[in-house]
C-alpha cells in the first residue's frame, strides 16, 4: 500500500527518479526497501538508496551521492 502511495506521489509531481533515504538501523525502512527497490525496477523508476545516521555524520559523502545520482539521470 505504501509503495502505491510513493508511485502514485511520483506519478502526481512528476518525478523521475526516487532517492530512498533512511537512518542507520532503521528496520522498518530497511525491512522494506528490497519490496520498494522491486516495485521501482519493475516501473523503470531509478532509486539511490540513501542511509545516513542520525547526527548527520558523513553530510558530504551524501551530499555528492545525490548529485551524481542528479546528473547521471539527465542525460
Amino acid at each position: 500500500m505504501r509503495v502505491r502511495h510513493m508511485l502514485d506521489l511520483m506519478r502526481d509531481y512528476r518525478a523521475g527518479s526516487l532517492i530512498y533515504h533512511t537512518l542507520k538501523f532503521c528496520d522498518t525502512n530497511l525491512h522494506d526497501y528490497p519490496y520498494v527497490l522491486q516495485r521501482f525496477k519493475e516501473e523503470k523508476i531509478p532509486v539511490l538508496f540513501l542511509e545516513t545516521e542520525r547526527n548527520g555524520g558523513n553530510i558530504e559523502g551524501a551530499k555528492t551521492r545525490i548529485q551524481t545520482f542528479i546528473e547521471s539521470r539527465m542525460f
